[in-house]
């Protein structure tokens, strides 16, 4: 299972890599960017101002969901969206260009599919979740590959 989730890491990595660079200065590629500062954005916001922010809660398995039942649906429904997102940690890697990255289970023992989490610029949460363990994170859904939800942004809430 590890094996098949490495794999599948590596494989997400390149797609997105690949998309990246196809696109150039593309202004889906411009909206991602920006979709991920915002989240960082609206983290300092709160911090700054002492507040204290609610977003709708939603599970991974929810989330891994309704894509796989509908993606451009969920797109529609979910794309730039901030959620505070839970899940149980599948792994914790780093991608192509050794950036980090969380996978949470969507549930299912036998799935290809779960969430993709980044973390937020400066947060270093990453180093202390263990796999297996539920995590309860504040995120941006920025889009999905391979059918997987991708949230960029993240940082854990105190």
């Amino acid at each position: 299972m590890k094996l098949i989730n490495t794999i599948l890491m590596s494989v997400m990595s390149l797609l997105i890599a690949v998309g990246l660079s196809a696109c150039g200065d593309d202004s889906d590629s411009n909206s991602v960017k920006s979709a991920a500062e915002e989240a960082g954005e609206i983290k300092s916001a709160a911090e700054e101002a002492g507040e204290i922010m609610i977003y709708p809660s939603i599970t991974c398995e929810a989330l891994a969901k309704d894509f796989e039942a509908n993606e451009m649906r969920a797109l529609r429904d979910h794309q730039n969206k901030v959620y505070l997102v839970s899940g149980k940690v599948e792994s914790v890697g780093a991608d192509m260009l050794d950036e980090p990255t969380i996978s949470l289970s969507d549930g299912k023992e036998f799935s290809y599919n779960s969430c993709m989490a980044s973390p937020a610029e400066g947060e270093e949460f990453y180093y202390d979740l263990n796999e297996g363990q539920l995590v309860e994170m504040q995120c941006m859904v920025t889009g999905e590959i391979a059918g997987s939800p991708m949230l960029e942004g993240c940082w854990i809430p105190n």
